[in-house]
């Protein structure tokens, strides 16, 4: 049987060791550079969801705002509708009355807006029953 000589063995280990870690330095970079590419698809997504989050959460505000403030016009409408039919009485003809003021107002020269003010009622109704007072002035 041939013997294997010692001083040959070992450098082939060597080298064989040494391409084995040449081998695996290799793969490791390219496994390293793929698991870089991945972390920075993942840190761009992750980026874009907090902007994303970021957005929602003002939008949740805003609604929450607009809520809130529907809520408040609500109440503020109940009670000012309380209010008025406490003061009108169940039997008191308010419409006509409201008509005499607006048309007094109007002949005194103010705006529908000023109206609007000093009897508490909507600038849109006020400027209606302006036009509805000039209408019957001129019959």
């Amino acid at each position: 049987m041939m013997a294997l000589n010692p001083e040959i063995i070992l450098p082939l280990i060597a080298l064989a060791t040494g391409a084995f870690a040449v081998f695996r330095a290799i793969h490791f970079q390219k496994k390293s550079r793929s698991l870089s590419g991945q972390l920075l698809e993942v840190s761009g997504n992750l980026e874009s969801i907090q902007h994303n989050l970021q957005d929602l959460q003002q939008k949740y505000g805003q609604s929450l705002e607009f809520n809130q403030n529907l809520s408040d016009a609500g109440i503020t409408t109940r009670l000012q509708s309380s209010r008025l039919s406490l003061q009108a009485g169940p039997n008191s003809p308010e419409a006509p009355e409201r008509y005499r003021y607006v048309h007094r107002l109007a002949g005194n020269g103010m705006a529908a807006e000023e109206i609007a003010s000093v009897l508490s009622i909507s600038k849109h109704e006020a400027r209606q029953l302006v036009t509805l007072s000039r209408l019957a002035q001129n019959r």
